[in-house]
């Protein structure tokens, strides 16, 4: 038994490492696998930048993922097909919606 003690607060200690470090592993391991094209690394950008009190979480995942795209040879491999159009009736909902009155 090198870490766990038997106690509680071990293993939570365990559970939360073991959890954030495989997360980020996971980001790395995707992106690198071609899971992210240019669009949706642009979008996970943004919602970065929108994470508030968890941008300190959110930054290394978003940069771990960049770096696996980064050297990935599947980079946009699998781009997603009709994103621009996607965006494009997102916006439009969203002008319909701020015109709704409840």
């Amino acid at each position: 038994m090198l870490i766990w003690q038997g106690e509680i607060i071990t293993s939570v200690v365990i559970l939360l490492i073991g959890t954030l470090i495989g997360l980020y592993l996971y980001a790395f391991i995707a992106s690198f696998f071609g899971a992210f094209d240019d669009n949706t690394l642009k979008e996970l950008k943004q919602a970065t930048e929108m994470a508030g009190g968890f941008k300190f979480m959110a930054k290394p995942l978003y940069k771990m993922t960049e770096w696996g795209a980064k050297i990935s040879p599947l980079h946009n491999k699998f781009q997603m097909s009709g994103f621009d159009e996607a965006t494009v009736e997102a916006q439009q909902l969203t002008e319909e919606m701020k015109q709704l009155v409840i």
